[in-house]
């Protein structure tokens, strides 16, 4: 799986004829296989994820540093291990004005509610079920 997303990689760079070695670093979230959120109390007893595509495989391949295990670092810290999609419609969608919801309709599907003038420690999201 690193092969692929090492290779997805120069694809990229070839494409938008960018030179791979000007990159400064890869963020790659993996292909998920396996996910289970902790559930909504936040205590139980079996919670986890896993995910190929190894970072530190993807960074020897391609030669660019490259950082991942987002959703693992999110379970750890209580989360649902998506944190990248509510950071995401934090900074791109928050309203002064307005409550918003977002649905991300990805492998798994989550939803993200932003109050109307939020900070990002106001923002909820968590993981609905199976998306695509």
């Amino acid at each position: 799986m690193a092969v692929s997303f090492s290779n997805a990689f120069f694809a990229v760079c070839r494409a938008a004829n960018v030179d791979p070695k000007s990159v400064d670093f890869i963020g790659s979230h993996g292909q998920t296989v396996a996910h289970v959120p902790p559930g909504p109390d936040r205590r139980s007893p079996i919670a986890g994820t896993l995910q190929i595509g190894p970072p530190g495989m993807i960074a020897a391949l391609s030669g660019v540093t490259t950082v991942g295990d987002f959703r693992s670092a999110d379970i750890a810290l209580g989360g649902q291990g998506a944190p990248l999609v509510p950071f995401a419609d934090f900074l791109l969608r928050r309203s002064k004005t307005e409550n918003r919801v977002v649905l991300n309709i990805g492998g798994i599907a989550n939803v993200t509610y932003l109050p109307r003038n939020c900070g990002l420690c106001e923002v909820i999201a968590f993981d609905t079920g199976p998306g695509t």
